[in-house]
């Protein structure tokens, strides 16, 4: 039986609700500016509304250093990233900075240059211009050119002017006492607005809005919307009483826009009804629309980042905490990640955060939102952490930018031969694309160009022809009317566009069928099902290869096809057998199993056979039956060396009933005598030794498969020391210690099992287990003497309420809060850990389980089982649980 981990608090399963209600990047329409798009991050905060968001894909295994870069000089900012093309400001020496372009592939310099600047650049990377703010006064446009900076334009403020930000190829900035807004390439102004007073700090802007800072003449500050058009006040609200003379050269204060709130920082702090000042003020906001009620004033240390409707930042002014946090209609609800108590270390960084999906980023180590998983850890950067293009760029030493990557996948011949084609192809689509987009700049249509452009680069077109489509689009007139474009002809260029894309996909379904490598195929056809999910032609085509002993039907369920590709994948490293009733060459004890399961569950199941195992299951999860085979076969392997034996030949399989939900899991296992609501609502499955065999159901959400692989490594560990152990069977002896047998079975759970590659690391420093048992405090754990006394009876009266509340450090924002129970799996399978690491602890561990199994009290005598005496236990198991999880 294999038991949760523990129960979450009321509270705590609250905070991560929250958390979790924020959609996932890409599956709601977001506004304009709210978000930095994928390959992108052109300015501080990745985004015009610098809410350190992006829709870049997560780097959430742990990182390999891909390269690293040395501009010259302290970096100064984050790094900006606009299609493949890093952008690092560092200063250089005494008036002077240093502007470098990096290829985001391989770190390699694009571009070296040392402009004169007394200040921090504050830069702007806006395809292939640069935008910095060199002095108080002046911003200065360049235009990047065969490794050369080309001036384009300056534009000078008597006073001062705030740093670039730019959207839609329009540049908003306050440029003296006005908000102003240019259109890139034209001298004059869009648009300049003036208030009564003084606008100060730097705009930002979200959806159809500008939000900008100022006073009036009495030092009172507001935040108001402009409209983006045409700068038109759409509404202000007073923040709190302010000073004079704040409009100076080095207030750089800006908005952060999140979705449900505004958060303003301001030089002069905020002054509290108890006469205290805080660093930043918090105002609800809804569209154009802001909050009338007064602002909340917090203390931040650095900007915060937009997680849905709330925010995760580092708090300051008191005790400094990490903190999650939401504003809802009943108030502000915070969740704490980190502080003095718990994850002290975290505290150290104060960068601001970067999200990107549900991962978030921050004092050096990777956070998922929803789970509240630590996924992995570095040391913090000094900078935001930057995503792009499957890189996470940081800056861990003063004047080094690191690029980080997951590794490699370990991709089999025919997968890399087919991922090498694949970006082959797209590679040279992207090329045509830019070429096409020049050739289509006659028409006129300046935003039809531009996206196409757009699109080339981000597919990885570069040089010759980028320059090109971006000289031919500087060519259109801006203003130039796209109504006004021939119909037909733009018809035609868009069916042109069309095909370009298309051509990519295309050649891939072709290469995959006119391939005789059914391995290269099913690579091919994978890479075209990823590209077009809906590709009739490459599914009927994956349908077309499965094996001759496929149930009926199967070829015609095309909605099965990518599970059916993952069965072809997996069976091709795990020899199976399908097994159909009716049939007459499956006849035999297996399909009798079968046959029997037919009863009363459902009369199209089937059989899938591997060397040491059976699944039986119905027809439409076929993925998920192989990707168990897999993990089953390589538990066995696991199993078979550590008892030194083999299965013995003509052994029935180790069955297991894999249902295809959790209602028939639970209706299946209750019809055929199991009981006890609380273990079969826990868990995916369990072994059920009165019948021989282990029931599992596949999960709807098929990011929780993983848990499903989980339990049936445990379950069948069980199933496997019944049936196929080299032990002396004998009567159960119910009187015998009962930690070997649940320990066990979640220790080898535990290992890092890769199916894939067919190998296994009994060393895991993620295993939850030892992360409990490394953690809790004095009188948290059941005493070791009783925990390696306690008979089978003895365990399952155990009590399954909250026993303790333990902090984790693969774990941010709550506690676990095991129960009895619960505790008994982990400190069972921690000592069970404990000894396999240690001097002749394998041969207490086979003696234990063979006492067990053999009902031989010996082998669980303390002296035969343990090192040290029982009382000494903790001693024996929490440093090594300790030195495991931190390393």
């Amino acid at each position: 039986m294999n038991l949760p981990r523990w129960k979450r608090s009321p509270a705590v399963a609250l905070g991560l609700a929250l958390l979790a209600s924020a959609p996932a990047f890409g599956q709601t329409r977001v506004e304009a500016g709210a978000i930095a798009p994928p390959g992108r991050w052109p300015m501080e905060g990745g985004s015009p509304s610098g809410t350190g968001t992006s829709l870049a894909p997560a780097v959430r295994a742990e990182p390999r250093v891909a390269w690293e870069a040395r501009p010259g000089g302290t970096i100064e900012g984050e790094p900006l990233v606009f299609d493949g093309v890093v952008l690092v400001a560092s200063r250089s020496g005494a008036g002077r900075r240093t502007l470098t372009l990096l290829d985001i592939e391989d770190g390699r310099v694009l571009l070296h240059q040392v402009l004169p600047a007394s200040l921090p650049l504050h830069p702007v990377l806006w395809h292939d211009r640069i935008l910095v703010r060199p002095e108080a006064n002046r911003i200065d446009v360049y235009r990047v050119r065969a490794g050369r900076l080309l001036s384009l334009r300056t534009i000078r403020a008597q006073r001062s002017v705030s740093p670039p930000l730019v959207a839609d190829d329009r540049l908003f900035v306050r440029l003296d006492a006005e908000l102003t807004c240019f259109d890139l390439g034209v001298a004059e102004p869009a648009w300049k607005t003036r208030v009564e007073g003084s606008f100060r700090g730097t705009p930002a802007l979200r959806g159809e809005s500008v939000f900008a800072l100022f006073d009036d003449p009495s030092g009172t500050s507001f935040l108001g919307t402009f409209l983006r058009a045409n700068g038109k006040l759409a509404r202000a609200v007073a923040i709190a009483p302010g000073e004079a003379n704040l409009a100076e050269p080095e207030n750089l204060d800006r908005p952060v826009v999140m979705e449900s709130a505004v958060v303003v920082r301001r030089t002069a702090p905020f002054p509290t009804v108890s006469g205290q000042t805080r660093t930043h003020a918090l105002i609800a906001r809804s569209g154009v629309e802001l909050g009338s009620g007064p602002a909340r004033l917090l203390d931040f240390t650095a900007s915060p980042v937009a997680v849905g409707t709330g925010w995760i930042a580092r708090l300051g002014g008191g005790p400094p905490a990490w903190v999650s946090a939401r504003l809802d209609p009943d108030g502000l609800r915070v969740r704490t990640l980190a502080d003095a108590e718990n994850h002290a270390e975290l505290l150290a960084a104060s960068a601001p955060p970067t999200r990107t999906g549900n991962t978030i980023f921050f004092a050096g180590l990777a956070y998922d939102a929803v789970s509240g998983k630590v996924l992995w850890k570095r040391e913090p950067s000094l900078t935001r952490a930057v995503p792009a293009d499957g890189t996470l760029l940081v800056v861990e030493r003063p004047d080094t930018l690191t690029a980080l990557r997951e590794p490699a996948p370990s991709l089999s011949p025919a997968r890399a031969r087919a991922r090498a084609l694949r970006l082959e192809l797209v590679a040279k689509s992207a090329e045509d694309l830019a070429l096409h987009a020049a050739r289509a700049a006659r028409l006129g249509d300046r935003e039809l160009v531009a996206a196409w452009i757009d699109e080339a680069v981000r597919n990885g077109a570069r040089g010759r022809s980028v320059d090109s489509a971006r000289d031919a689009l500087e060519r259109i007139p801006r203003g130039a009317d796209p109504v006004r474009v021939d119909p037909i002809r733009r018809r035609t260029y868009i069916d042109e566009a069309d095909r370009i894309r298309e051509a990519a996909p295309t050649a891939l379904l072709e290469a995959a069928l006119d391939s005789a490598d059914p391995a290269l195929r099913r690579a091919l056809l994978s890479e075209v099902l990823e590209m077009r999910p809906d590709d009739d032609r490459a599914r009927a085509a994956v349908l077309a290869m499965l094996p001759s002993d496929a149930p009926d039907g199967a070829r015609e369920r095309t909605d099965d096809a990518e599970s059916w590709l993952d069965f072809l994948d997996a069976s091709a490293r795990t020899p199976v057998r399908i097994l159909v009733p009716g049939r007459a060459s499956d006849a035999g004890p297996e399909l009798d199993l079968v046959l029997t399961a037919r009863d009363g569950w459902r009369d199209d199941l089937i059989g899938v056979l591997s060397n040491r195992l059976l699944i039986v299951a119905g027809p439409d999860h076929p993925g998920e039956v192989a990707r168990c085979l897999e993990i089953g076969e390589l538990v066995c392997d696991v199993l078979e060396d550590f008892f030194d034996t083999s299965s013995p030949a003509g052994a029935q399989p180790l069955t297991l009933y894999l249902y295809d939900s959790r209602e028939t899991y639970v209706t299946q296992s209750r019809r055929n005598g199991e009981s006890g609501e609380a273990f079969l609502g826990w868990s995916v499955g369990h072994y059920s030794p009165g019948e021989d065999l282990s029931r599992m159901y596949v999960p709807a959400d098929p990011s929780q498969v993983e848990e499903l692989l989980g339990t049936y490594a445990h379950e069948l560990t069980h199933h496997w020391l019944q049936d196929r152990a080299p032990f002396r069977r004998a009567a159960p002896n119910a009187a015998l210690p009962f930690w070997i047998v649940e320990g066990f079975a979640r220790m080898v759970e535990e290992f890092r099992l890769d199916a894939a590659n067919g190998t296994f690391d009994p060393v895991n420093p993620r295993a939850s287990s030892l992360d409990l048992v490394a953690h809790a405090g004095p009188g948290e754990l059941l005493p070791w003497p009783k925990l390696v006394s306690l008979d089978q009876a003895s365990f399952q009266a155990l009590g399954t309420a909250p026993h303790a509340s333990i902090p984790l450090a693969w774990t941010l924002g709550t506690k676990a809060q095991p129960s009895e129970i619960q505790l008994f799996y982990a400190q069972a399978a921690a000592l069970c850990h404990a000894l396999d690491a240690s001097a002749d602890g394998r041969r207490r561990l086979l003696g234990a389980l063979r006492g067990w199994y053999e009902a031989s009290p010996p082998g669980l005598a303390p002296g035969s089982a343990f090192p040290v005496p029982p009382e000494e236990l903790d001693a024996f198991v929490r440093p090594y649980a300790r030195r495991t999880v931190e390393g």
